[in-house]
């Protein structure tokens, strides 16, 4: 999965794909971000809020819930989630 900010707001793209995650931008392009994610200071990655990716998610879907808790799991050992738990971290890609 991975969320786009190239038409003016973020969305949730390819919900489905539990193997990558990502947040796609125009490259040369400033991000505007919503407060539930945040610009890492090293410019290459940004943190998403746990329970907002979770909010924009296929609304009702309890399998697509388990899957994304094991991916939020599977993440953690290798420093993919913020000290406190409660956000993400992505790469950016600049298109």
């Amino acid at each position: 999965m991975y969320l786009s900010s190239k038409n003016g707001g973020i969305v949730l793209v390819d919900a489905q794909n539990f193997k990558e995650f990502h947040l796609e931008t125009a490259r040369g392009g400033a991000i505007d971000l919503p407060s539930s994610i945040v610009a890492d200071p090293d410019g290459e990655h940004v943190w998403v809020a746990i329970d907002w990716l979770s909010s924009i998610g296929p609304t009702g879907d309890v399998a697509w819930a388990e899957q994304f808790a094991k991916m939020i799991d599977k993440v953690k050992p290798f420093g993919w989630i913020s000290e406190d738990g409660l956000f993400v971290r992505g790469h950016i890609k600049r298109l």
